[in-house]
């Protein structure tokens, strides 16, 4: 599976066994981009929730006002990113059944 941008740096990608929330931290010196896996998942909905849940704590607001801001605005970008998984969910469990 390709990588799926969310947020930022912040992409859902897959293997076999899990859903992966992965931060592109540059390239190589050949250009290949570098990736560190952040946190692991069973299933693309929960990876996204989780991302939610992060950038939530590892926001740095001095203000109700920032925090309050800054989780609308990553609000409004993971719900389009939650759709998209429920989506991905749906196929899954179709091709699985069908």
């Amino acid at each position: 599976m390709n990588e799926i941008h969310i947020i930022g740096d912040y992409y859902l990608k897959s293997d076999s066994y899990q859903w992966i929330i992965s931060v592109k931290t540059g390239e190589d010196k050949e250009g290949k981009t570098l990736w560190k896996n952040i946190s692991f998942y069973p299933s693309p909905h929960q990876a996204i929730v989780g991302l939610g849940r992060k950038l939530a704590r590892d926001n740095n607001c001095n203000t109700l006002g920032e925090l309050l801001t800054k989780t609308d605005n990553a609000a409004t970008v993971l719900s389009r990113a939650l759709y998209e998984a429920e989506q991905i969910d749906s196929n899954i469990n179709m091709e699985e059944t069908g």
